[in-house]
């Protein structure tokens, strides 16, 4: 029984869906019937982690497992996406064309200003291709800019 169970668990994905398709399959000598093998196709969550932390699902040959549980480089997405959609708003609302180019400066107007440097730091490369160009802190704005 130990050499049986010790292959069975060494199937591959291949191996069970072969043997569901044939119904049956040959190991150490033994044909094992579908009756035999139990096929679980459910996820089960690692411990420690609630049905709002992870989610899954699956086809029968792929298997997708999402981390749902939010993090600091997710927030620093989140703001960055935010950012973007203002500068690109205001392009808008000033009649920009897509291909005109323009300075964009920033003030943060937090109290702690580390957090948004954090933020505009990690996520420097996103909003520059999304706006076209880098953001410049406002202390760099000409006397003429608007």
């Amino acid at each position: 029984m130990g050499v049986v169970a010790k292959e069975v668990k060494a199937m591959t994905q291949g191996d069970i869906l072969a043997f569901e398709k044939a119904g049956e399959v040959t190991v150490a000598t033994h044909c094992l019937k579908l009756t035999d093998i139990k096929v679980v196709r459910e996820f089960k969550r690692p411990d420690g982690m609630t049905e709002k932390d992870i989610d899954a699902a699956g086809d029968g040959d792929v298997l997708v497992i999402l981390d749902l549980r939010p993090d600091e480089s997710l927030f620093e997405t989140g703001v960055a996406r935010e950012v973007v959609t203002r500068i690109q708003k205001l392009r808008k609302k000033a009649a920009l064309e897509p291909t005109d180019l323009v300075d964009v400066y920033f003030e943060s107007l937090d109290e702690d200003k580390s957090f948004s440097q954090q933020v505009l730091n990690s996520q420097e490369h996103y909003i520059k291709d999304a706006i076209g160009s880098p953001l410049l802190p406002v202390t760099m704005l000409p006397p003429h800019a608007c």
